[in-house]
């Protein structure tokens, strides 16, 4: 969890305001379970991991952030029959 106890790490990506989850989640709850897990005080890891995956997956498929290519300079998708 070393590089979620950084403001801009991982974990703390699940708060970002143009986020998917800025829509459905409070952020200031976010942060106290973050907060929680990361004094060990709960064991949070089960939520934790589950936000930083929709937090991710929204950002790719959901949002069109993939921060790889834009899509129309990706490689076309060609699947062998």
């Amino acid at each position: 969890m070393a590089s979620g106890r950084r403001r801009g790490g991982t974990l703390h990506a699940t708060t970002r305001p143009n986020g998917l989850l800025a829509a459905y989640a409070d952020p200031d709850a976010v942060e106290q379970l973050i907060a929680r897990h990361q004094q060990g005080l709960e064991d949070a890891t089960d939520r934790l991991w589950r936000l930083m995956n929709l937090q991710l997956w929204g950002e790719i498929f959901v949002l069109g952030k993939h921060g790889r290519n834009k899509p129309e300079e990706r490689a076309p998708l060609v699947v062998a029959v």
